[in-house]
């Protein structure tokens, strides 16, 4: 073999390594399902929350079936949406996080859409599609709903007064907050701020609020891992000795509750708040105070019902 015919086989090789190792990278990161982390990126992030609904683990579980009964999916807007785009999250929907920042809304989905049936519903609902973008006059005064397709099984959405809002859903946040993304099916994630703002709280979570304004972020999942669901939570606390006094509180807290209803004679339903407060439980590692609730069927319907 002569020394040009093997620096020539050498260097196809190399491109044809480098074609693979590229389509390869293309493949996983535009084709292949995006995680929460990745999602989790792209938000804008303010004082509220964030929260992340895993429907591939809920159709797994009786949860999903609490949520398909919900007032939201029985409201005749969302029925004509369904017909029109033939898009039902019972089915087609996998994965949906949202974030709220002050007024607006802004949420990544990742499943299976027909943009041309959601373009087309824009259209005919008095909306418009420009530059990948389409947005829609919003029910709730002078604001918009915008979508954008970011992959293929992957949309932008935001309501905003700014009829461009879900653009800003198109690459990772700068400065993001890299907290531990939790594995669950249904999680929360709120900073210090929304704590302070507890006002329009349920009764009975006030003085919980008042306590977690000690941690720096604070994650509530649920999970129907091994058997019942579960309310979790995880408090990040600035220091050890903050995380040891949290947890103190957070006890105090549940064990004055316990004796004020004990004291006036109350017996909490399955499917009221007090009957899950109650029962809660904590411990600390090290900087972290986590926390454990058992959640009833009834409780769920109740909560997604917006009963609290």
């Amino acid at each position: 073999m002569s020394e040009n015919w093997k620096i020539r086989t050498l260097f196809l090789g190399l491109v044809l390594f480098v074609t693979v190792a590229l389509s390869t990278v293309y493949y996983w990161r535009f084709r292949s399902p995006t995680s929460a982390n990745d999602l989790y990126d792209r938000l804008p992030k303010g004082d509220g929350l964030v929260i992340q609904v895993d429907f591939r683990s809920l159709k797994a579980s009786e949860m999903l079936s609490v949520i398909a009964g919900s007032p939201v999916v029985e409201e005749e807007e969302y029925r004509r949406f369904v017909h029109e785009t033939a898009f039902d999250y019972r089915t087609d929907l996998d994965q949906v996080i949202l974030s709220l920042v002050g007024e607006d809304r802004y949420a990544l989905a990742v499943g299976r859409f027909d943009f041309q049936a959601l373009k087309n519903y824009v259209i005919v609902h008095g909306g418009r599609c420009y530059n990948g973008l389409c947005s829609l006059s919003s029910n709730r005064g002078e604001r918009f709903v915008s979508f954008v397709p970011l992959r293929k099984n992957v949309v932008g959405w935001a309501s905003s007064k700014d009829e461009q809002a879900a653009y800003a859903l198109m690459r990772p946040q700068t400065g993001a907050v890299n907290y531990e993304i939790p594995n669950a099916p249904l999680w929360m994630m709120a900073p210090r701020a929304y704590w302070q703002k507890s006002a329009d709280l349920p009764d009975g979570t006030k003085l919980f609020a008042k306590a977690l304004e000690a941690a720096d972020s604070t994650v509530f999942s649920i999970t129907a891992a091994g058997g019942a669901p579960q309310a979790i939570l995880e408090a990040y606390c600035p220091t050890e000795s903050a995380a040891v006094s949290l947890e103190s509180q957070l006890q105090g807290v549940t064990d004055v509750f316990r004796k004020y209803l004990e004291r006036a004679k109350q017996k909490p339903g399955p499917a009221d708040l007090g009957s899950i407060l109650i029962h809660g439980k904590f411990d600390r590692q090290t900087k972290k105070v986590v926390g454990r609730w058992t959640l009833e069927r009834a409780f769920l319907e109740a909560l997604i019902g917006g009963r609290f």
